[in-house]
Formats: C-alpha cells, structure tokens, sequence
C-alpha cells in the first residue's frame, strides 16, 4: 500500500461512518440528500518521488448538472502554512530536494511516510472537511 492508498483508505473509513461511497477509480467520495448529489474529489501528485494530496474540489450536482464547485489547491495559507500538511519524513524531503533519488528511492515505506505523518496529514484534512467543506456544501445547497 502506498501513502495516498493508506491515506484514501482511512478517509473511507471516516466518510463511509458519513454516509458517503468511495469510487476509488475517481477518487471521490460522493453522497445523495434531498436530491442532490454531494462529491468530494481529491488529487495526489507523486513526481519527484514523493506523493502529495494535490488539491480537492467539492462538487454540488443535481441532475447530473454541477450547480456549485470549489477547488482548494495545496498552497500556502494565511498562517504560512500548506493548506494539506505532507506526509512524508524530513529526510526524504532532503533527498528529494538534493536529488538524490537513488537514496530515495532505497528507503523504505515506513521511513519515507511515518505513520505519524499520515494521521497528522489525515486529522489536518478532517479539520478540513468539518469546516470548509460543510460550510461550503451547507452555504450553496441550503440557501
């Protein structure tokens, strides 16, 4: 299992507890009220050796028609923050960055990606989905 198939995996744990279904060959999580349709979309990008959640757009639908849509890309935030902290280590950042894939690549799962480092990534994402993405999804379709 790589970072964004163990990342993926946990978030349908959590959403699926949500009512939402994953559709792992789109990556989104989507779910159905009062006639409309709900998706949660998500990116990861694995150049350089290393897998980043890339963006995420929410998606409003009814009738198979997108009625509202936001994407929120992996960038700086306000704070001086990534909006979706990495997972993975220090070290396989400095390999990257001194491109020195063959170090890279010889390390193993659990030293490029801590798994401390993907339950934080995942618990900053939840944060994430519990206030901009129900803000969003509750502000376009419930007005």
């Amino acid at each position: 299992m790589n970072a964004s198939e163990f990342f993926l995996f946990k978030l349908n744990q959590y959403l699926s507890e949500k009512g939402f279904k994953f559709l792992k060959s789109k990556k989104i999580f989507t779910k159905e009220i009062a006639g409309a349709e709900f998706i949660i979309q998500i990116k990861f990008d694995g150049r350089g050796g290393l897998t980043v959640l890339d963006w995420v757009r929410l998606i409003i639908k009814t009738n198979k028609e997108i009625i509202a849509s936001k994407m929120y890309k992996n960038e700086i935030t306000e704070n001086g923050r990534l909006r979706f902290p990495t997972m993975y280590s220090q070290k396989a950042l400095d390999y990257a960055n001194k491109m020195n894939l063959k170090k890279l690549s010889e390390m193993n799962f659990e030293e490029k990606y801590p798994a401390s480092r993907i339950i934080s990534a995942f618990e900053n994402f939840i944060h994430f989905l519990e206030n901009d993405a129900i803000e969003f999804f509750t502000e376009k379709h419930f007005r």
